[in-house]
Protein backbone atom coordinates (compact mmCIF):
# COMPACT_ATOMS: atom_id res chain seq x y z
CA UNK A 1 0.00 0.00 0.00
CA UNK A 2 1.09 3.17 -0.83
CA UNK A 3 1.99 5.76 1.86
CA UNK A 4 -0.31 8.70 2.15
CA UNK A 5 1.37 12.11 1.25
CA UNK A 6 0.94 14.80 4.59
CA UNK A 7 -0.89 17.85 3.58
CA UNK A 8 0.93 21.25 4.16
CA UNK A 9 -1.06 22.30 7.52
CA UNK A 10 -0.77 25.51 10.26
CA UNK A 11 -2.25 25.77 13.45
CA UNK A 12 -2.28 28.49 16.08
CA UNK A 13 -2.20 27.78 19.70
CA UNK A 14 -4.03 31.22 21.00
CA UNK A 15 -3.65 32.46 24.84
CA UNK A 16 -4.75 35.22 26.96
CA UNK A 17 -4.13 36.09 31.04
CA UNK A 18 -6.19 35.56 33.59
CA UNK A 19 -6.32 35.57 36.97
CA UNK A 20 -5.30 31.65 37.64
CA UNK A 21 -2.83 31.68 35.16
CA UNK A 22 -2.32 31.50 30.82
CA UNK A 23 -5.76 30.06 29.23
CA UNK A 24 -5.75 28.66 25.66
CA UNK A 25 -8.25 28.84 23.52
CA UNK A 26 -9.49 24.96 22.60
CA UNK A 27 -12.36 24.11 19.95
CA UNK A 28 -14.22 21.45 19.67
CA UNK A 29 -14.75 19.29 16.66
CA UNK A 30 -17.56 18.12 15.25
CA UNK A 31 -18.79 14.64 16.76
CA UNK A 32 -19.44 13.49 13.35
CA UNK A 33 -15.92 15.10 11.59
CA UNK A 34 -13.98 12.68 9.53
CA UNK A 35 -10.65 13.86 11.26
CA UNK A 36 -10.17 13.60 14.97
CA UNK A 37 -14.18 13.58 15.75
CA UNK A 38 -15.48 15.51 19.05
CA UNK A 39 -11.74 16.32 20.03
CA UNK A 40 -10.71 19.42 21.34
CA UNK A 41 -7.90 21.01 19.05
CA UNK A 42 -6.20 24.36 18.33
CA UNK A 43 -7.80 26.14 15.42
CA UNK A 44 -5.90 25.23 12.60
CA UNK A 45 -5.74 23.62 9.12
CA UNK A 46 -4.11 23.03 5.67
CA UNK A 47 -2.28 25.43 3.78
CA UNK A 48 -4.59 26.90 0.81
CA UNK A 49 -3.55 27.87 -2.69
CA UNK A 50 -4.72 31.72 -1.67
CA UNK A 51 -2.25 31.57 1.03
CA UNK A 52 0.57 32.12 -1.79
CA UNK A 53 -0.87 34.72 -3.03
CA UNK A 54 1.85 37.06 -3.87
CA UNK A 55 -0.23 40.43 -3.16
CA UNK A 56 -1.27 38.42 0.32
CA UNK A 57 2.17 38.81 0.99
CA UNK A 58 2.38 42.58 0.11
CA UNK A 59 0.18 42.56 3.68
CA UNK A 60 2.66 40.88 5.62
CA UNK A 61 5.59 43.30 5.87
CA UNK A 62 7.04 42.23 8.85
CA UNK A 63 8.42 38.55 7.99
CA UNK A 64 9.19 38.18 4.45
CA UNK A 65 8.74 34.22 2.64
CA UNK A 66 12.84 34.40 2.74
CA UNK A 67 12.61 34.79 6.74
CA UNK A 68 10.23 32.33 7.13
CA UNK A 69 10.84 29.92 4.95
CA UNK A 70 14.38 29.63 6.83
CA UNK A 71 12.37 29.67 10.10
CA UNK A 72 10.70 26.78 9.21
CA UNK A 73 14.02 25.12 7.45
CA UNK A 74 12.24 24.87 3.66
CA UNK A 75 13.41 26.59 0.30
CA UNK A 76 10.49 28.28 -0.03
CA UNK A 77 6.72 29.10 0.78
CA UNK A 78 7.23 29.42 4.50
CA UNK A 79 5.30 32.44 4.88
CA UNK A 80 2.26 30.82 3.32
CA UNK A 81 1.98 28.90 7.30
CA UNK A 82 2.24 32.19 9.04
CA UNK A 83 -0.83 33.14 6.37
CA UNK A 84 -2.84 30.02 6.65
CA UNK A 85 -2.58 29.72 10.70
CA UNK A 86 -4.38 33.57 10.60
CA UNK A 87 -6.98 32.69 7.90
CA UNK A 88 -7.63 29.21 10.14
CA UNK A 89 -8.27 31.59 13.25
CA UNK A 90 -10.07 33.54 11.73
CA UNK A 91 -12.42 31.03 10.05
CA UNK A 92 -12.31 28.51 12.86
CA UNK A 93 -12.60 30.73 15.73
CA UNK A 94 -13.55 34.06 15.01
CA UNK A 95 -9.93 35.80 15.54
CA UNK A 96 -8.51 37.54 12.76
CA UNK A 97 -4.86 38.59 13.94
CA UNK A 98 -4.30 41.67 12.21
CA UNK A 99 -3.11 45.26 12.38
CA UNK A 100 -5.38 48.28 11.45
CA UNK A 101 -4.06 51.77 9.65
CA UNK A 102 -2.54 52.88 12.84
CA UNK A 103 -0.71 49.72 13.30
CA UNK A 104 -2.67 48.14 16.09
CA UNK A 105 -3.94 45.30 16.54
CA UNK A 106 -7.71 45.01 14.92
CA UNK A 107 -10.53 45.74 17.58
CA UNK A 108 -14.28 44.38 17.27
CA UNK A 109 -15.44 46.55 20.41
CA UNK A 110 -19.24 47.92 18.89
CA UNK A 111 -21.91 46.34 17.53
CA UNK A 112 -21.50 47.02 13.71
CA UNK A 113 -17.77 46.20 13.31
CA UNK A 114 -18.48 42.94 15.11
CA UNK A 115 -21.63 42.49 12.29
CA UNK A 116 -19.40 43.51 9.77
CA UNK A 117 -16.87 40.80 10.44
CA UNK A 118 -19.24 38.48 10.87
CA UNK A 119 -20.54 38.68 7.23
CA UNK A 120 -16.86 38.26 6.29
CA UNK A 121 -16.10 35.55 8.06
CA UNK A 122 -19.08 33.59 7.41
CA UNK A 123 -18.26 34.55 3.30
CA UNK A 124 -14.96 33.40 3.89
CA UNK A 125 -16.13 30.11 5.21
CA UNK A 126 -18.84 29.73 2.24
CA UNK A 127 -15.82 30.55 -0.31
CA UNK A 128 -17.52 33.66 -1.44
CA UNK A 129 -14.52 35.64 -0.88
CA UNK A 130 -10.30 35.64 0.00
CA UNK A 131 -8.87 36.32 2.85
CA UNK A 132 -6.74 39.17 0.90
CA UNK A 133 -10.43 40.39 -0.20
CA UNK A 134 -11.22 41.19 3.38
CA UNK A 135 -7.86 42.70 4.23
CA UNK A 136 -8.24 45.30 1.11
CA UNK A 137 -11.67 46.15 1.71
CA UNK A 138 -10.97 46.85 5.39
CA UNK A 139 -7.55 48.34 4.68
CA UNK A 140 -5.67 45.84 6.98
CA UNK A 141 -2.06 44.40 7.31
CA UNK A 142 -1.79 40.57 8.56
CA UNK A 143 -0.02 41.08 12.14
CA UNK A 144 2.31 37.80 11.43
CA UNK A 145 5.15 38.42 13.70
CA UNK A 146 2.21 38.34 16.41
CA UNK A 147 2.54 34.69 15.53
CA UNK A 148 5.96 32.71 17.10
CA UNK A 149 6.56 29.25 15.47
CA UNK A 150 7.64 26.48 17.91
CA UNK A 151 6.58 23.17 16.87
CA UNK A 152 6.36 20.55 13.94
CA UNK A 153 4.22 17.47 13.86
CA UNK A 154 3.47 14.77 11.12
CA UNK A 155 0.78 12.65 11.38
CA UNK A 156 2.41 8.62 11.28
CA UNK A 157 2.18 6.99 8.34
CA UNK A 158 -0.86 4.56 9.43
CA UNK A 159 -2.92 7.31 10.09
CA UNK A 160 -6.31 7.59 6.64
CA UNK A 161 -5.52 11.30 6.82
CA UNK A 162 -1.96 12.66 7.35
CA UNK A 163 -1.15 16.63 8.31
CA UNK A 164 2.49 18.04 7.57
CA UNK A 165 1.62 20.55 11.04
CA UNK A 166 3.51 23.80 11.64
CA UNK A 167 2.23 25.04 15.41
CA UNK A 168 2.44 28.59 16.32
CA UNK A 169 1.37 30.41 19.30
CA UNK A 170 0.38 33.72 19.81
CA UNK A 171 -1.83 36.34 22.19
CA UNK A 172 -5.14 36.52 21.06
CA UNK A 173 -6.57 40.06 19.85
CA UNK A 174 -7.75 41.53 23.64
CA UNK A 175 -10.71 43.19 21.93
CA UNK A 176 -12.27 40.45 19.91
CA UNK A 177 -14.27 37.80 21.64
CA UNK A 178 -14.20 34.04 19.72
CA UNK A 179 -16.88 32.34 18.40
CA UNK A 180 -16.67 28.41 16.94
CA UNK A 181 -18.14 28.39 13.67
CA UNK A 182 -20.55 25.44 14.04
CA UNK A 183 -19.24 23.80 10.81
CA UNK A 184 -15.95 22.05 11.65
CA UNK A 185 -16.55 23.02 15.40
CA UNK A 186 -19.39 23.22 17.71
CA UNK A 187 -18.10 24.71 21.16
CA UNK A 188 -15.17 26.79 22.38
CA UNK A 189 -13.35 26.97 25.93
CA UNK A 190 -11.01 28.81 27.47
CA UNK A 191 -9.06 26.50 29.98
CA UNK A 192 -5.90 26.96 31.82
CA UNK A 193 -3.02 24.02 30.25
CA UNK A 194 -2.89 21.91 33.50
CA UNK A 195 -6.68 22.18 33.67
CA UNK A 196 -6.67 20.80 29.96
CA UNK A 197 -4.28 17.63 30.83
CA UNK A 198 -6.07 16.84 33.70
CA UNK A 199 -9.74 16.64 32.34
CA UNK A 200 -8.06 14.79 29.81
CA UNK A 201 -6.73 11.81 31.57
CA UNK A 202 -10.24 12.27 33.30
CA UNK A 203 -11.24 11.32 30.07
CA UNK A 204 -13.92 14.06 29.99
CA UNK A 205 -11.35 15.97 27.86
CA UNK A 206 -10.35 14.43 24.44
CA UNK A 207 -7.28 15.68 22.88
CA UNK A 208 -5.21 14.27 20.12
CA UNK A 209 -1.47 13.58 21.27
CA UNK A 210 0.69 16.88 19.70
CA UNK A 211 -2.25 18.77 21.55
CA UNK A 212 -1.32 17.03 25.04
CA UNK A 213 2.69 17.27 24.39
CA UNK A 214 1.42 21.17 23.74
CA UNK A 215 -0.12 21.70 26.68
CA UNK A 216 2.55 19.79 28.67
CA UNK A 217 5.51 22.41 27.52
CA UNK A 218 2.93 25.47 28.28
CA UNK A 219 1.36 24.17 31.88
CA UNK A 220 4.32 25.84 33.81
CA UNK A 221 3.97 29.45 32.09
CA UNK A 222 2.92 32.13 35.08
CA UNK A 223 1.90 34.52 31.64
CA UNK A 224 1.68 34.89 28.10
CA UNK A 225 4.68 36.96 28.09
CA UNK A 226 7.02 34.89 29.28
CA UNK A 227 5.32 32.27 27.52
CA UNK A 228 5.83 33.72 23.99
CA UNK A 229 9.36 34.77 25.11
CA UNK A 230 10.72 30.95 25.72
CA UNK A 231 9.26 30.06 22.71
CA UNK A 232 10.33 32.71 20.74
CA UNK A 233 14.09 32.42 22.53
CA UNK A 234 14.42 27.96 21.65
CA UNK A 235 14.35 29.19 18.01
CA UNK A 236 16.88 32.08 18.33
CA UNK A 237 20.11 29.60 18.78
CA UNK A 238 22.12 28.85 15.38
CA UNK A 239 24.97 26.19 14.58
CA UNK A 240 26.82 27.16 11.97
CA UNK A 241 24.92 29.71 10.84
CA UNK A 242 22.03 27.92 10.50
CA UNK A 243 18.87 28.05 12.95
CA UNK A 244 18.90 25.23 15.73
CA UNK A 245 15.53 24.64 17.18
CA UNK A 246 16.09 24.41 20.96
CA UNK A 247 14.05 22.80 23.76
CA UNK A 248 14.70 21.97 27.70
CA UNK A 249 17.11 19.04 27.31
CA UNK A 250 20.20 21.64 25.46
CA UNK A 251 21.79 24.52 27.37
CA UNK A 252 22.06 28.44 25.58
CA UNK A 253 25.47 27.94 24.79
CA UNK A 254 27.03 30.86 23.01
CA UNK A 255 27.10 30.07 19.09
CA UNK A 256 31.06 30.73 19.29
CA UNK A 257 31.30 27.30 21.51
CA UNK A 258 29.52 25.09 19.09
CA UNK A 259 31.48 23.31 16.47
CA UNK A 260 30.21 20.76 13.66
CA UNK A 261 31.80 17.87 14.59
CA UNK A 262 32.95 14.70 12.68
CA UNK A 263 34.00 11.17 13.97
CA UNK A 264 32.75 9.35 10.91
CA UNK A 265 36.67 8.08 10.67
CA UNK A 266 36.86 6.62 14.17
CA UNK A 267 36.80 2.68 13.58
CA UNK A 268 38.41 0.27 16.33
CA UNK A 269 38.42 -3.57 16.16
CA UNK A 270 35.24 -4.70 17.78
CA UNK A 271 34.64 -8.52 19.06
CA UNK A 272 31.27 -8.84 16.42
CA UNK A 273 31.74 -9.72 13.31
CA UNK A 274 28.78 -10.75 11.00
CA UNK A 275 28.36 -11.67 7.47
CA UNK A 276 26.08 -8.91 6.57
CA UNK A 277 25.38 -5.39 7.53
CA UNK A 278 24.32 -4.60 11.01
CA UNK A 279 21.77 -2.09 12.18
CA UNK A 280 22.46 -0.38 15.78
CA UNK A 281 19.90 0.08 18.26
CA UNK A 282 19.74 2.39 20.56
CA UNK A 283 17.63 2.08 24.54
CA UNK A 284 17.50 3.95 27.45
CA UNK A 285 15.68 4.86 30.43
CA UNK A 286 12.79 6.91 30.23
CA UNK A 287 10.58 8.26 33.42
CA UNK A 288 6.90 8.79 32.22
CA UNK A 289 4.41 10.99 34.50
CA UNK A 290 5.64 10.20 37.92
CA UNK A 291 6.11 6.48 37.10
CA UNK A 292 9.42 4.24 38.02
CA UNK A 293 11.48 4.84 34.74
CA UNK A 294 11.32 1.99 32.09
CA UNK A 295 13.06 1.12 29.20
CA UNK A 296 12.70 3.31 26.41
CA UNK A 297 11.86 -0.03 23.83
CA UNK A 298 10.07 -2.30 26.21
CA UNK A 299 11.14 -5.62 25.71
CA UNK A 300 8.54 -6.88 23.40
CA UNK A 301 9.63 -4.31 20.90
CA UNK A 302 12.94 -5.16 21.00
CA UNK A 303 11.59 -8.53 20.31
CA UNK A 304 9.61 -6.93 17.31
CA UNK A 305 12.47 -4.90 16.08
CA UNK A 306 15.01 -7.52 16.84
CA UNK A 307 12.98 -9.90 14.41
CA UNK A 308 11.96 -7.59 11.62
CA UNK A 309 15.65 -6.57 11.06
CA UNK A 310 17.15 -9.80 11.14
CA UNK A 311 14.21 -11.20 8.34
CA UNK A 312 15.12 -8.37 6.40
CA UNK A 313 19.13 -9.53 6.44
CA UNK A 314 20.25 -7.11 8.79
CA UNK A 315 22.66 -7.75 11.93
CA UNK A 316 21.44 -6.10 15.09
CA UNK A 317 24.33 -4.68 17.40
CA UNK A 318 22.23 -3.30 20.52
CA UNK A 319 22.87 -0.60 22.37
CA UNK A 320 21.71 0.39 25.75
CA UNK A 321 22.58 4.04 26.22
CA UNK A 322 22.83 4.82 29.98
CA UNK A 323 26.23 3.71 30.98
CA UNK A 324 25.81 0.45 29.29
CA UNK A 325 25.51 -1.55 33.13
CA UNK A 326 22.63 -4.50 33.65
CA UNK A 327 22.25 -2.21 36.36
CA UNK A 328 20.88 2.01 36.49
CA UNK A 329 23.96 3.45 38.70
CA UNK A 330 21.43 6.47 39.15
CA UNK A 331 18.11 4.82 39.76
CA UNK A 332 19.01 1.08 40.61
CA UNK A 333 16.49 0.22 38.08
CA UNK A 334 17.38 -3.56 36.45
CA UNK A 335 17.05 -3.83 32.63
CA UNK A 336 14.33 -5.54 30.87
CA UNK A 337 16.40 -6.32 28.16
CA UNK A 338 18.59 -9.74 29.18
CA UNK A 339 19.36 -12.89 26.64
CA UNK A 340 17.89 -11.11 23.90
CA UNK A 341 20.68 -9.84 22.09
CA UNK A 342 24.11 -11.60 21.92
CA UNK A 343 22.82 -15.49 21.97
CA UNK A 344 20.77 -15.27 18.76
CA UNK A 345 22.45 -15.51 15.29
CA UNK A 346 23.34 -12.34 13.88
CA UNK A 347 22.77 -10.09 17.38
CA UNK A 348 25.71 -8.49 19.70
CA UNK A 349 25.05 -6.65 22.79
CA UNK A 350 27.36 -4.52 23.00
CA UNK A 351 27.66 -4.24 26.54
CA UNK A 352 29.99 -7.09 25.90
CA UNK A 353 32.04 -4.49 24.19
CA UNK A 354 32.12 -2.48 27.18
CA UNK A 355 33.30 -4.78 29.56
CA UNK A 356 37.16 -4.75 28.39
CA UNK A 357 37.49 -1.25 29.45
CA UNK A 358 36.02 1.09 32.66
CA UNK A 359 37.34 4.43 30.93
CA UNK A 360 34.24 6.36 29.55
CA UNK A 361 36.75 7.80 26.52
CA UNK A 362 37.08 4.40 25.39
CA UNK A 363 33.59 2.83 25.79
CA UNK A 364 32.65 6.15 24.06
CA UNK A 365 34.74 5.48 21.14
CA UNK A 366 33.36 2.05 21.10
CA UNK A 367 29.86 3.26 20.52
CA UNK A 368 31.62 5.51 17.71
CA UNK A 369 32.87 2.92 16.06
CA UNK A 370 29.26 1.00 16.17
CA UNK A 371 28.01 3.96 14.46
CA UNK A 372 30.28 4.22 11.44
CA UNK A 373 30.15 0.46 10.68
CA UNK A 374 26.25 0.23 10.91
CA UNK A 375 23.73 0.80 8.09
CA UNK A 376 21.75 3.15 9.93
CA UNK A 377 20.36 3.48 13.74
CA UNK A 378 17.45 2.76 14.83
CA UNK A 379 16.89 5.26 18.54
CA UNK A 380 15.17 6.57 21.20
CA UNK A 381 14.62 10.27 20.84
CA UNK A 382 17.32 12.25 23.09
CA UNK A 383 21.18 12.11 23.56
CA UNK A 384 21.27 8.53 21.41
CA UNK A 385 20.18 10.60 18.47
CA UNK A 386 23.56 12.77 18.58
CA UNK A 387 26.60 10.84 18.06
CA UNK A 388 24.81 8.95 15.22
CA UNK A 389 24.18 12.12 13.22
CA UNK A 390 28.03 13.17 14.25
CA UNK A 391 29.34 9.72 12.85
CA UNK A 392 26.77 10.77 9.42
CA UNK A 393 24.84 8.04 10.13
CA UNK A 394 20.42 7.75 9.51
CA UNK A 395 18.33 7.85 12.02
CA UNK A 396 15.52 6.22 12.46
CA UNK A 397 13.59 7.30 15.61
CA UNK A 398 11.15 6.71 18.91
CA UNK A 399 9.58 8.96 20.45
CA UNK A 400 7.00 9.24 23.61
CA UNK A 401 7.02 12.84 24.18
CA UNK A 402 7.65 16.67 22.96
CA UNK A 403 8.05 17.63 19.58
CA UNK A 404 10.89 16.45 16.94
CA UNK A 405 11.76 19.49 15.26
CA UNK A 406 15.00 19.38 16.62
CA UNK A 407 16.16 16.41 15.86
CA UNK A 408 14.94 17.40 11.89
CA UNK A 409 17.21 20.41 12.02
CA UNK A 410 19.96 17.87 13.87
CA UNK A 411 19.00 16.05 10.45
CA UNK A 412 19.81 19.40 8.44
CA UNK A 413 22.63 19.98 9.93
CA UNK A 414 24.63 16.93 9.63
CA UNK A 415 23.44 16.17 6.43
CA UNK A 416 20.91 12.80 7.33
CA UNK A 417 17.71 11.47 7.57
CA UNK A 418 15.70 11.57 10.55
CA UNK A 419 12.71 9.84 10.64
CA UNK A 420 10.80 10.27 13.91
CA UNK A 421 7.45 7.81 14.70
CA UNK A 422 5.35 7.45 17.89
CA UNK A 423 4.71 4.13 18.06
CA UNK A 424 7.16 1.09 17.29
CA UNK A 425 3.80 -0.65 15.02
CA UNK A 426 4.11 2.76 13.09
CA UNK A 427 8.24 2.06 13.02
CA UNK A 428 8.42 -0.91 11.55
CA UNK A 429 5.07 -0.28 9.24
CA UNK A 430 7.40 2.50 7.67
CA UNK A 431 10.56 0.41 7.22
CA UNK A 432 9.15 -2.43 5.75
CA UNK A 433 8.03 -0.11 3.39
CA UNK A 434 12.14 0.71 2.73
CA UNK A 435 13.84 -2.24 3.37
Amino acid sequence: MSEITPVPSATVTLVRDSNGGVEVLMMQRRLKSVFVPGMYVFPGGAVDEQDHAPALYELCPQVSDEQASEILGIERGGLDYWVAAIRESFEEAGLLVAYDTDGKLLALDHAAAIERYRQHRRALNAGACTLLEILRKEHLTLAVDRLVYFSHWITPVSAPRRYDTRFFVAAAPPAQSPLHDNQETISHVWVRAADALARHHAGDFKMRFPTVRTLEEFADFANVESLINAMRIKRNIRVAGRPWMMRDIHKAIPDSNYELLDYSAIRLPTAFRFDRQFVVLNNKFIGEWGQPPINYFSREELFAVRDFLVGRGYAVVYNHFREKTRTDPILGVELDDAGIFGAEAHTYDLSDEYRRTNDIGERNRIQLSAYNQAAFVVAPQGGSCYLPAICRRNLVMLMRKGDYIDYRELGRVYGVSVDVFYEVPHLLAWLSQRL
